[in-house]
């Protein structure tokens, strides 16, 4: 018994000395845990994401922008109609609400007998999000009701709105304007006779009148994603065949160190310098080979679209550099195998997490988006998609291609100097 507490004495105290090992064998999961589970949970915004085009400027119109804009529910942008049906149409907002001519006055004028008008643009798919929206366009436009009703004078204001426009109203029937002149003015006497109310935003009981008239607009959405499941999953699959090549390298140069090899090589007539670029061309052409075999793969046996076969080199390119000057890094910092399965993995793991190859980078959420912007693996599955299915063209292309060219030398030039400042440390 002694013997065996003897050995596990002496692995935890390997364990303590091995500092890489020993963050991704404790703190890492836990980190880990957290990240993945604000991913599942959510952690975007809940709110409507809309437009509003305000053609009536009226005060009341612009109040209710302004109630629009201060609700909870939504996320609120003014724009142009042309903009915002663009908006809509690519998915970037949810809906568009337009303010149109007359909306004011007959928010004003409660008891002129028409509600005043809404339009709403939305793709005509999005039930659920046109159900939601159409409701708190409802509550908001309810509010002036509440207002009115618990408030005499605020009732007699828009009394006297109200018969303005009923004289002035041509097509409205004469037994009703006969009707309304005689009643309406009395309601305006009993109010003045009751005693002032202070107002409040306690419930008014009222629910006789539609707080507004809502026209939708269909707007068909313009498809985001592939038509084709295949070149959703193939750029995925091919990130995680990449980041298993670079471990697989990684792992063999931390080996050639521990094992003595690279002091026979450093032996021969030719530099430190010369058999890393030889282990990282390795890795790089290794990259290359297994990316087009899983292309061609999936063209010819699942039948996978590629819009612009020839940018696949660009981005071909720039996947295998990026990712063989990661291996060098990751080399470069880990003292051990174990240290270096420890250290990329749980790197690589989090940059596919939030890179798209576990969720594909058009289903993300926008806070998601833009945290990718730190991920490799964002880049390369952008490059591929740009070639499979979105249709980049050479310009579209460079972006993404320059950002992994100039990661993986970046990566591959700090890694070369942390072996060559190891190696003279003996």
């Amino acid at each position: 018994m002694n013997s065996l507490w003897a050995i596990v004495r002496k692995d935890f105290q390997l364990l303590r000395t091995d500092k890489v090992t020993l963050f991704f064998t404790f703190v890492f999961p836990l980190l880990f845990a957290g990240l993945f589970g604000n991913m599942m949970g959510g952690g975007g915004s809940k709110q409507i994401k809309v437009a509003v085009v305000q053609q009536d400027q009226t005060a009341a119109a612009t109040a209710f922008v302004q109630t629009l804009t201060d609700a909870d529910e939504l996320k609120v942008q003014a724009m142009a109609l042309e903009q915002a049906q663009n908006a809509v149409r690519k998915g970037d907002l949810t809906a568009y609400i337009v303010i149109p001519e007359g909306f004011g006055e007959r928010y004003d004028a409660v008891f002129a007998g028409k509600a005043p008008t809404l339009i709403v643009g939305v793709d005509p798919k999005r039930t659920a999000e046109a159900g939601l929206l159409e409701g708190v366009l409802m509550k908001y436009g309810a509010d002036r009701f509440t207002k009115l009703f618990s408030s005499s004078d605020a009732m007699r204001e828009q009394m006297q709105k109200s018969l303005a426009q009923i004289q002035a109203a041509d097509d409205m029937p004469a037994a009703w304007r006969d009707l309304l002149n005689d009643y309406l003015p009395k309601i305006e006497q009993l109010l003045a006779e009751q005693p002032a109310v202070e107002d409040n935003t306690g419930e008014s009981g009222f629910d006789g009148f539609t707080p507004l008239n809502i026209e939708k607009q269909e707007v068909i959405r313009e498809q985001k994603g592939p038509g084709h499941a295949q070149a959703v999953f193939f750029p995925q699959a091919i990130m995680w065949a990449t980041l298993g090549c670079i471990m697989g390298f990684g792992t063999s140069l931390v080996q050639e160190y521990s094992r003595g090899t690279m002091l026979r090589l450093r032996a021969a007539p030719i530099t430190t310098a010369t058999v890393l670029a030889g282990k990282s061309l390795t890795c790089a052409v290794t990259i290359a080979i297994v990316i087009g075999t899983l292309l061609i793969v999936g063209r010819t046996v699942f039948g996978m679209p590629i819009e612009t076969p020839a940018l696949l080199a660009l981005a071909i390119t720039g996947i295998a550099v990026c990712f063989s000057g990661l291996m060098m890094l990751f080399a470069a910092i880990a003292k051990t195998e174990q240290a270096l399965n420890g250290l990329g993995w749980a790197v690589l793991m989090v940059f596919a997490m939030i890179g798209g190859a576990m969720l594909p980078l058009f289903l993300m959420p926008e806070w998601l988006q833009n945290v990718s912007h730190f991920s490799p693996v964002k880049w390369g599955i952008l490059a591929l998609e740009g070639a499979i299915w979105r249709g980049f063209d050479v310009q579209e292309m460079l972006k993404p291609v320059a950002i992994l060219l100039s990661l993986g030398l970046i990566a591959y030039g700090i890694g070369l100097q942390r072996i060559k400042s190891l190696d003279a440390a003996g």
